[in-house]
């Protein structure tokens, strides 16, 4: 019997060390990024369109909550989580952490990833396919940082929100346009 070899060993080793190289690297990229779209949708006057999404948002956060077992509620923009020593959390679901910037990154990305020979149907897939995803990440995003608020409280939520949340969407994008090239793209233009 041969010894286990260790985790980091191997390429699918090698290749998780160079990714979570090159998203750290990244990261100031994408704050700053953020930043300018956040200055941007404020001098356009987008926060309170985007703001009146949230109450939706928080209710169908709250019910993700409801089914993994943990007593959520929703008000509004305004949510409580309870710990496990029955504690209430409250947190307001600001138009600024919905996501909306991963959904213009997808955009700027489908303007750069639909460009050459593919039929209407496979482009089609593919904008359908990201705008569900990218809705679904966000949506889990948030669900982390209230569990994580519920579990851990208010200072390890933030630090998870402003920093793996953006980490998130980004990974999301990358996943995603490896599995379109590989799965829909190559198919469609082989037919």
């Amino acid at each position: 019997m041969t010894a286990p070899r260790p985790f980091l060993e191997g390429r699918l080793g090698v290749a998780m060390v160079a990714a979570s190289a090159v998203l750290l690297i990244l990261l100031p990229f994408t704050a700053t990024f953020d930043e300018a779209l956040t200055s941007g949708a404020l001098r356009l006057g987008l926060a309170q369109p985007l703001q009146d999404l949230a109450p939706a948002i928080a209710a169908q956060a709250a019910g993700i909550l409801h089914l993994l077992g943990v007593r959520a509620a929703s008000s509004g923009s305004y949510m409580t989580v309870w710990n496990a020593r029955g504690g209430p959390v409250p947190v307001f679901l600001s138009w600024n952490c919905l996501g909306w910037q991963s959904a213009v990154l997808l955009g700027i990305s489908l303007v750069s990833g639909l460009r050459g020979e593919m039929p209407w149907e496979t482009r089609l897939q593919v904008v359908l396919l990201g705008a569900a995803g990218t809705y679904l990440v966000n949506l889990a995003r948030i669900v982390l940082v209230l569990l994580i608020a519920a579990d851990w409280g208010y200072v390890p939520a933030v630090v998870f929100h402003d920093y793996a949340g953006l980490l998130l969407p980004l990974i999301w994008l990358f996943g995603f346009w490896f599995a379109v090239q590989r799965l829909l793209v190559r198919q469609a233009v082989a037919q």
